[in-house]
């Protein structure tokens, strides 16, 4: 029996206008104001239809609410086949498309802000997005070089600002502590904060373990990890301020550690991280637009709400 529910991410992205990045002035047009005009423009799904390659990218569903808007972009080959199993045959066989229909190579819905997005990919990625932008928009009367978008993650957002504004819930460091890595450590001043304190701990715990009458074991595989929270039903605001010292020291590092903000976002050496998993109704091997929308409108929500005083 099939699953009524399915679990999807919803992934939020940077929109970059290709042209303020070649450039470094700000944007001409936002990706917002992109979208809104090819949708004023182009009425009917048929007519929102973009060509990427030998792929065709419709938009069948649009909808404007609470100043951001959502797409539902599906992708098909044109009168492409598909392959099918024959229950009383040995060979599989392909099957050609119903009349006035294709079979649906995959789908992409999106919420789109002035920059940011949050997506929910089912077989289609934000390239399509782009795509569809690409096509429409001088069709539309958008100049080619502002219809025209790059997806990042927020790998560019200031991490210091994000602890600012954010707070700090916890901090995790984590590392290798056998022989090896603390001799590498003591003797190497490369070693960042992260390396040291791990060493450190280490340390202490040869010393409660062992204390001076036994030898110090050495474990190839055992890896120490260091856990500092803020407590916020008791938590001071000099307990938050230290803290938030300590992530904004080893912010910069470039590998060892994680730090979750009140507002629930990770930052990693490499990235901040901004997704959510939310649980919607199944629909064949698909999920439906509307709910996909809803739960990403409420998770856009939490991302831009003001914190906590």
């Amino acid at each position: 029996m099939a699953k009524e529910a399915t679990k999807k991410i919803l992934q939020t992205k940077l929109a970059l206008s290709e042209r303020a990045f070649r450039t470094g002035q700000g944007p001409r047009l936002s990706i917002l104001e992109a979208v809104e005009k090819i949708n004023e423009v182009f009425k009917a799904p048929a007519e929102r239809r973009a060509i990427a390659g030998e792929k065709a990218v419709e938009c069948r569903s649009y909808r404007k609410d609470e100043g951001v808007v959502g797409l539902h972009l599906v992708g098909y080959i044109p009168d492409d086949t598909i392959g099918i199993v024959p229950h009383n045959a040995d060979d599989l066989s392909l099957l050609p498309p119903p009349a006035n229909a294709d079979f649906l190579d995959g789908e992409l819905m999106a919420l789109i802000a002035d920059e940011a997005i949050i997506f929910c990919r089912l077989g289609l990625f934000e390239g399509a997005l782009n795509s569809y932008i690409q096509f429409l928009g001088p069709k539309a009367g958008l100049d080619k070089e502002d219809a025209s978008f790059l997806f990042k993650n927020r790998t560019d957002i200031d991490k210091l600002k994000v602890i600012h504004e954010d707070g700090v819930a916890s901090i995790r460091f984590d590392g290798v502590a056998n022989h090896a890595a603390v001799q590498h450590a003591n003797g190497d001043a490369k070693v960042g904060l992260t390396g040291r304190l791990i060493d450190s701990v280490w340390g202490e715990i040869q010393a409660l373990a062992f204390d001076d009458k036994a030898p110090k074991r050495d474990t190839e595989n055992l890896k120490v990890e260091v856990f500092l929270k803020f407590d916020k039903r008791s938590g001071m605001a000099i307990d938050q301020e230290e803290i938030q010292d300590v992530a904004e020291l080893i912010a910069g590092a470039d590998e060892g550690f994680q730090i979750l903000t009140l507002s629930g976002r990770r930052i990693t050496p490499n990235d901040v991280l901004l997704n959510k998993t939310v649980s919607l109704k199944r629909y064949g091997k698909s999920v439906a637009f509307n709910d996909v929308f809803v739960e990403m409108l409420t998770y856009y929500k939490e991302l831009t709400a003001p914190g906590e005083e």
